[in-house]
Parts: C-alpha cells; structure tokens; sequence
C-alpha cells in the first residue's frame, strides 16, 4: 500500500480547495485484493470514500525542500520547511525558510509543492502489484514549472 493504516496524510479538498489534516484507512476487497484510501478530516472528523491517490500526500517535513508559489510573480520559488513547524501546520500554514535566510510562517499548504532536483534519489508508487520503486530524477515537465496551484480564498500572499 501507499499508506499504512491511520497514517496522518494531507487531503486536498476540492471543494474547498485547499489541503487538509486527516488519516487514511485502507480498506482491501477481498474479491479484488485491490485497495481503496478512505479519510477522515482531522478537524471534522468527516469520512471521505475512496479518494484518489492524488489527492493525498504526506504532510510537508522539516528541512524538506519545496516551492512556494508567488500569485504576484507567477512562478515557483524554492524554499524549505522550517526546522521549527506546529502540530497542524497544514491547517494552520507552514513556516518556510527562503534562501536569503528570511523566514515566514502561516504559508497555506496549497501553495507548496515538494521539490525535486536532477539527480535527487526517489521512490515511485507504481500500483498495487508493483509497489514502490527506487528512481533518480532525470528531467522536469515543463508543464509542472509553470503549473498554478487551486486558490483558496482565504489565501495569504506569502511573498
């Protein structure tokens, strides 16, 4: 499986648009043996069925690299998670650390992306028969550079 049972996971709500805190709960069809990644919302404690793996990752970690997305600029900037986060910092927004030595906290989750370097060793989740796979990063999309995220309304500038 991607994800082990009552692993805390960010969950991207489409309705609302934005990431937030839950746990997934996997659940197998023993006819099938394929399995399903159900959530429930942390805050809410809302169930949500058979969410697709897209819409899930793992929370942000410290010293992790990302991008921040600057709405005034268009573009990605890297950044990297704080050495010191809260708790819920995806719902509360993560502190991130600029290469200028500058820090800023209350960043929504929606507007950081991991960031992957040419070269950077990877895992790969390559369906339930395969699983995970080790990889090297080999080249970017030229459509994930430019790619905007979801807003939110509620959106803090972060630049």
């Amino acid at each position: 499986p991607v994800y082990q049972e009552a692993e805390v996971v960010e969950y991207f709500s489409s309705s609302l648009t934005k990431w937030l805190s839950a746990r997934v709960y996997l659940v197998v069809s023993t006819s099938t043996n394929i399995i399903r990644y159900d959530v429930v919302i942390t805050a809410t404690s809302q169930r949500r069925v058979d969410v697709a793996l897209e819409d899930l990752r793992r929370p942000l970690r410290r010293g992790e690299a990302v991008e921040l997305y600057s709405r005034k600029r268009g573009v990605w900037n890297p950044v990297m998670i704080s050495q010191s986060q809260l708790a819920q910092s995806t719902n509360f927004g993560y502190t991130v650390d600029f290469p200028n030595g500058e820090t800023q906290d209350g960043i929504p989750a929606w507007k950081l992306r991991r960031r992957y370097n040419l070269g950077d060793q990877v895992r790969a989740y390559r369906g339930c028969w395969v699983g995970w796979v080790a990889g090297r990063v080999e080249g970017v999309s030229e459509a994930d550079i430019d790619a905007e995220p979801e807003e939110d309304e509620d959106e803090i500038d972060g630049d």
